[in-house]
């Protein structure tokens, strides 16, 4: 199983390098006042790329997205569009800095005066792209986000803070967090906001931002609201899953309904209810879920990888899970599908058949990234069944 690990690593490596050799993208903007100045001579409002070099999809989106004539087009024809990398010199760290960034690629987008607007992240495709375009067009006409300022001042953050976003920093525990927030006054400033976004919080500091949640997305728009949410949602479920307490689970479900829209929180609550069931070794539970319907079949591919890799995971359980992977390739002969049926019969021993399954996975058209399968395939031919 390690060797399967080392192999997906080092595919996603070279994917990122090869990717990096000729991805231009946006052009880098040069300075935040310039930006600034040419939104306000154009009249239009920012777009802004936030990348990292290091970041695959970050580098897809330069060489699929931003390589598409008509999604430039689009852009230049609203927008002053530029891109800002937190490794290509200070401007992208602190960009980064400011709005709290530390998934990418981020998108943000700022009024002519440089007042943000709106805030995405994620790998686009093309049409996708265009829905964000069209959302950031809608945006350009509603208020600001009035808790963000419209400058760049470093120096207002914490050492610890700005250090989170140099390379091999040191990144400060909760209760070092919780020592320097002790003694402020107001914790909804712009300063503050973002060490409580990015920092790991203290159980006191997590239950303080649930309780203040909504004026926090009052002040800095619900985008990064949620992603703390969920960052402050996982530490309490694993807090939980130590006592397997459920009441504490269907606390955080309730937590997820009420703040996520309904299409964000049906992924977020099968993440939560992943992370509760396999910390506390509660694998059948886990398998009921999918097997009732209660965690929509998409998800069941993660769920099984994830329930097999345990130590402690046992036979009944591993027969449990092939019956389930059988019964969904039997609906739907997906890569995904095929590959976790082949990873099931290959650790329970049927390596036969589980090269008969990679086979079919590897036949399956139009897979983006189809390593798992490749060196899946590879482990079971390396045991000598043939």
């Amino acid at each position: 199983m390690n060797r399967l690990v080392v192999l997906i690593w080092l595919c996603c490596c070279s994917f990122a390098v090869s990717f990096a050799q000729d991805a231009k993208g946006l052009p880098l903007a040069s300075s935040w006042n310039n930006l600034l100045k040419r939104a306000a001579d154009n009249n239009k409002p920012i777009f802004i790329h936030v990348s990292a070099q290091w970041c695959a999809f970050c580098v897809k989106m330069d060489k699929e997205t931003f390589a598409d004539q008509e999604v430039l087009s689009g852009l230049s024809q609203y927008f002053i569009a530029a891109a800002a990398d937190v490794d290509s010199g200070t401007l992208g760290r602190f960009i980064a800095m400011k709005y709290a960034i530390r998934s990418f690629p981020a998108y943000l987008v700022l009024n002519s005066n440089g007042y943000l607007l709106m805030q995405d992240f994620g790998f686009k495709k093309k049409e996708d792209f265009f829905t964000l375009i069209q959302q950031a067009r809608k945006a350009a006409t509603h208020p600001v986000t009035k808790g963000y300022s419209n400058q760049l001042e470093p120096n207002l953050y914490q050492t610890f803070y700005k250090d989170m976003y140099e390379p091999n920093k040191k990144h400060y525990c909760p209760e070092e967090v919780a020592a320097f927030l002790n003694t402020q006054q107001d914790l909804f400033t712009e300063s503050n906001w973002v060490i409580m976004s990015v920092c790991k919080l203290t159980p006191a500091y997590n239950d303080l931002f649930i309780s203040k949640i909504e004026k926090y997305a009052g002040l800095y728009g619900w985008v990064p609201v949620r992603k703390k949410l969920s960052a402050v949602c996982n530490d309490k479920i694993l807090a939980a899953a130590k006592t397997a307490n459920e009441k504490e689970l269907q606390y955080i479900m309730g937590l997820v309904k009420q703040y996520f829209e309904p299409v964000e929180a049906e992924p977020e609550l099968a993440k939560h209810m992943q992370t509760f069931y396999l910390n506390s070794h509660q694998y059948t539970k886990l398998l009921q879920l999918l097997e009732h319907g209660t965690v929509a079949a998409i998800h069941a591919p993660m769920f099984v990888y994830n329930i097999t890799v345990q130590k402690d995971v046992d036979d009944d359980e591993l027969s449990r899970a092939e019956t389930l992977m059988r019964t969904l390739v039997a609906q739907d002969a997906s890569y995904n599908n095929l590959t976790v049926l082949a990873h099931v019969l290959y650790i329970r021993n049927k390596s036969t058949e589980a090269l008969s399954i990679t086979e079919k996975a590897l036949g399956v058209p139009d897979v983006s990234d189809p390593s798992f399968a490749e060196g899946l395939r590879r482990s079971i031919l390396d045991i000598g069944i043939l």
